[in-house]
């Protein structure tokens, strides 16, 4: 993400606050809205594999947000499974962590979350569990054969 962009374009540079991040920016950045929930947030920086988002308000850049202020709520949990599920090196290890995401949809539950919140974090973990087994798999011999229609 091009925060650093952004710094010496706004603090070095002098360059006018009210253009487009995109004219500012030449890196892919990703952006929120102002008005999403944090679930949505941290949903947002799990599926684009990122640290940081910049929060977006009325067409303006209003913040920055970034995995250290996600550290404060749930959010941390969840990046630390993202990432211990992508550092599995078993299917056996894998398979534990399968406990580690009912105990997230449970925070998630007791934290306020809404459903539909909870339930793209749970699949967005429940993607990558099977997206790693798979690798896993194909890395080494596969605990069953893969089965064909037809």
């Amino acid at each position: 993400m091009g925060f650093k962009e952004l710094v010496e374009a706004s603090l070095i540079n002098g360059e006018d606050g009210l253009q487009p991040i995109r004219s500012i920016v030449t890196r892919d950045t990703t952006i929120i809205d102002g008005d999403s929930y944090f679930f949505d947030a941290l949903h947002q920086m799990m599926k684009q594999g990122t640290e940081a988002l910049i929060v977006m308000d009325a067409g303006k850049i209003a913040g920055i947000l970034t995995s250290v202020d996600l550290l404060k709520f749930r959010g941390r949990e969840v990046l630390s499974l993202i990432r211990s599920i992508e550092d599995a090196i078993s299917l056996i290890e894998l398979n534990s962590l399968r406990q580690d995401v009912e105990n997230v949809l449970r925070a998630l539950v007791a934290d306020g979350a809404l459903p539909s919140h909870a339930c793209k974090i749970v699949s967005e973990l429940n993607d990558r569990i099977v997206k790693r087994a798979i690798k896993l798999s194909e890395e080494g011999r596969a605990p069953l054969p893969y089965l064909s229609r037809g």
